[in-house]
């Protein structure tokens, strides 16, 4: 499954600025999901691999979820 992240906060709008908008979705509990980047060449992913984080199905404070693919 894939998830388009839109960012609410200026950490969210970085994140989806540096690893871009579209998300896979490794991991999901009842009120989140894990989230990794896709194909993402910043030099944080080249250093460390993909970017991953948990986001908030709901009211998340940094990320509106505008699309589950």
């Amino acid at each position: 499954m894939k998830v388009n992240l839109k960012g609410k906060t200026r950490h969210g709008k970085n994140r989806v600025n540096q690893h871009g908008d579209w998300w896979v979705v490794s991991n999901e509990t009842e009120n989140s999901f894990w989230l990794e980047s896709i194909d993402c060449e910043c030099a944080t992913c080249n250093k460390w691999g993909q970017d991953g984080r948990w986001v908030n199905k709901k009211n998340d404070v940094n990320f509106d979820i505008v699309e589950l693919m």
